[in-house]
């Protein structure tokens, strides 16, 4: 997952990288929901001073024995609802925020070279030298197909995609 504060601070790198991968992801929405986030964050932090400073008040008015303290309180219960809405729609925003940010791929890195199809791809390196049989080589599906190890169409009716059930020898092998 990507910090979104790396983001923020570098929203070009991170539409070169989105583009090389081929994402279609929306990086302005996740930009413009930020910067929505972090304006209500700002504004209920200042109603939460302005409610502190206002306890602070009542409390000095109730020592003194006013009788203002009673109009204050009233204030009071509505700064904290205008708080309360505002913490609800700053969680909203974080929501929405933290699915998005789970969706964006990874960057590739700088040095990665950047194509449509496996052509592009480059060898870095290799192991081993590339050997030559005299005979086809042969999967685990090959493999296990005459002795019955495994069933591919018990493992698509009971997950409905191509895992295989171990039968026989291949269920004691697992």
């Amino acid at each position: 997952m990507l910090d979104l504060k790396w983001i923020r601070e570098n929203p070009d790198l991170a539409r070169k990288g989105l583009s090389a991968k081929l994402s279609r992801f929306d990086l302005d929405e996740l930009l413009t929901l930020d910067s929505v986030r972090r304006t209500r964050l700002q504004e209920v932090e200042s109603l939460k001073r302005q409610r502190n400073e206002a306890n602070d008040q009542v409390t000095r008015l109730k020592k003194t024995g006013q009788a203002e303290a009673d109009g204050l309180i009233e204030g009071l219960k509505s700064l904290s609802q205008k708080i309360k809405e505002f913490d609800k729609e700053v969680g909203d925003i974080d929501e929405k925020i933290t699915k998005i940010v789970y969706i964006i791929p990874n960057m590739p890195h700088a040095d990665t070279p950047i194509s449509d199809s496996p052509a592009g791809n480059q060898v870095v390196r290799t192991w081993g030298e590339e050997r030559q049989y005299s005979f086809k080589l042969k999967d685990h599906l090959e493999l296990a197909a005459p002795g019955r190890w495994i069933s591919m169409e018990r493992g698509s009716k009971i997950t409905g995609s191509g895992f295989p059930v171990y039968e026989g020898f291949g269920a004691r092998l697992q």
